[in-house]
């Protein structure tokens, strides 16, 4: 039997993607070692056959406000920022690498990696990209006479959104709990320094294989029976 052991990401993506990496692995026959720190460093991939190291890009968002950064967040799938439960739209400023882009007025916007392009992104009407592409993805939601159009950015660009509204605001990280924004604050993003690997046994072909079986049926459309 054959035995790989794989790096993982830094600690931060280990806190909040373990427990689900770990769900995984258990159900696919992986095992996962505890490494330094008590947290899953490495993971030990069971079974013959050929794998492939898979390497994904994650976003490195910054809350500010007046000017100073209040937290740091990283994001494998998405930051989006939103209206809160007044049904309103929120005017969302946008400035690209320190250069205007738009100002939405809308629901919210979303900021995806390529991974979460088939994710809430894809909800939104946004395009799907390929899973390991370097790119930044805007797709606004519900905008009212604004710009209506996703926009893919190379992922070396900054993007920052500021917003502007009388009434409660939001912004969530990869689907977490959504935390308050105030008028004026931002949120900016930017490429993180960190990566998410995965563990592949298919061929790169097979995103592409299954994509459309996957848009036809939505694998958890019969949960809600």
């Amino acid at each position: 039997m054959e035995e790989v052991d794989l790096s993982f990401p830094d600690n931060v993506a280990q806190q909040r993607y373990g427990r689900h990496v770990r769900k995984a692995a258990h159900r696919h026959g992986y095992e996962l070692r505890p490494g330094g720190g008590g947290l899953p460093r490495e993971l030990r991939v069971r079974g013959g056959g050929d794998y492939r190291l898979e390497e994904r890009m994650m976003l490195h968002a910054s809350h500010c406000q007046n000017g100073a950064v209040l937290r740091s967040y990283e994001a494998l799938n998405e930051v989006v920022l939103s209206r809160g439960v007044v049904v309103r739209p929120i005017r969302l400023q946008t400035k690209v690498d320190n250069g205007p882009l738009t100002t939405y007025v809308a629901d919210g916007l979303i900021v995806a990696t390529p991974t979460g392009s088939t994710a809430y992104a894809l909800a939104a009407g946004g395009p799907v990209l390929p899973p390991d592409a370097k790119n930044i993805l805007l797709v606004p939601i519900s905008p009212h006479l604004s710009l209506d159009r996703s926009i893919v950015l190379p992922g070396d660009m900054v993007v920052e959104v500021f917003v502007r509204t009388e009434h409660e605001a939001v912004f969530a990280i990869d689907g977490q709990t959504s935390r308050p924004l105030q008028d004026k604050d931002s949120l900016r993003v930017r490429m993180s320094n960190h990566v998410a690997h995965f563990v592949r046994l298919t061929p790169p072909t097979h995103f592409y294989k299954t994509l459309a079986d996957r848009m036809a049926q939505n694998p958890t459309a019969d949960k809600a029976k």
